[in-house]
């Protein structure tokens, strides 16, 4: 949309083509008549999540002060049960809240978001391996932080009501083993050691988190 008058700022259409024109999106390919728009780097990616983080905490009186503290024990020496514990422990505090966050994606979405609380890590979800995508790799930046010693390939699944619990845990061990077997996975990391982590999700809490 060339143009539109700012009290209709909030339609679909010129919000998108808002977020275009102030770079947030870009051009990535078209479908027919249809175009299709991406987030066009790391930077502008954080700044979306930053600013998710900032309307949890503004809304909903989160503080994830104690998430990005966690998070460098994480990174430094491989310890990821504080940090991604607090996270669910957050998730769950939060799921409450029905009209803001329910469901799988937006389970997703916290997490991403809550991933990025520090910048000790380059966070790419949806991440192909394999011929299949990961929900989150968190890719060490050793350029700005040599000091990271661990990298993480992280499975979240959200049980739906009527599905089976341990299908669908050996469903994602049998995808998380997939990842991680990708060369690439090696590379990326770039010597960090490699931890592979499940988390099983449902409407009630958490069910089930290990490292496999």
């Amino acid at each position: 949309v060339e143009s539109f008058p700012a009290e209709r700022i909030l339609e679909n259409q010129n919000f998108i083509s808002l977020l275009y024109y102030y770079g947030m999106l870009t051009m990535t390919g078209t479908y027919g008549d249809f175009l299709e728009l991406s987030i066009p780097n790391n930077d502008v990616r954080r700044q979306y999540y930053d600013y998710i983080l900032e309307n949890y905490t503004t809304e909903y009186n989160s503080n994830f002060v104690h998430i990005a503290d966690a998070m460098v024990e994480m990174a430094v020496n491989g310890n990821w049960q504080l940090a991604l514990g607090l996270i669910t422990d957050e998730y769950h505090r939060l799921s409450s809240i029905r009209n803001a966050i329910s469901g799988e994606y937006h389970l997703q979405g916290f997490f991403t978001a809550c991933l990025n609380c520090t910048n000790y890590y380059l966070t790419a979800p949806e991440m192909e391996f394999n011929h299949g995508y990961c929900d989150f790799f968190l890719l060490p930046d050793h350029q700005r932080y040599p000091m990271v010693a661990h990298s993480y390939i992280v499975e979240l699944k959200y049980l739906k009501e009527g599905t089976n619990a341990e299908a669908q845990w050996q469903e994602a061990l049998k995808q998380i083993i997939q990842y991680s077997s990708d060369e690439k996975v090696n590379i990326l990391s770039d010597g960090a050691t490699l931890h592979r982590i499940i988390i099983q999700y449902n409407k009630d809490g958490l069910l089930r988190m290990e490292e496999v």
